[in-house]
């Protein structure tokens, strides 16, 4: 996020959509990496765990394995899910204000240039025919 903003400080407003998919790639990979881990954490203390219960160590694995689930997944539809959610629509308002600054500077060019679209329809209707 930090490499993101620095370079959008560097190049002003424009957008790099090139730089934006390779971080957005390179922060998926490391969160992927990030999840295998903490998943490896998990099944290994859930089996250190499991293995002192000689009797049923099938069943207290599957009974750790619903609690670790279940404790994680609250809060991490609390907030985890929550801010993602937050970022995508914090995203998608600053392509739609980006979107529209570059229609407006399009249309300022066109009026300054003498192109505007509204000034090209006497033009046409004079060299029509009429009726």
């Amino acid at each position: 996020d930090k490499v993101d903003d620095a370079m959008r400080l560097s190049s002003g407003a424009a957008v790099n959509t090139s730089a934006e998919k390779a971080i957005s790639s390179i922060v998926g990979a490391i969160s992927v990496l990030v999840g295998f881990t903490w998943e490896n954490s998990f099944d290994g203390a859930v089996a250190a765990v499991a293995s002192l219960n000689s009797a049923h160590p099938q069943c207290t694995k599957f009974v750790l394995g619903i609690v670790v689930f279940g404790s994680l997944a609250i809060p991490w539809r609390r907030f985890i899910l929550k801010r993602a959610l937050q970022l995508e629509d914090l995203k998608m308002a600053r392509d739609k204000a980006l979107l529209i600054k570059s229609k407006q500077e399009v249309l300022q060019a066109r009026a300054q240039a003498g192109t505007h679209r509204d000034d090209t329809r006497p033009l046409l209707q004079k060299r029509l025919p009429s009726p």
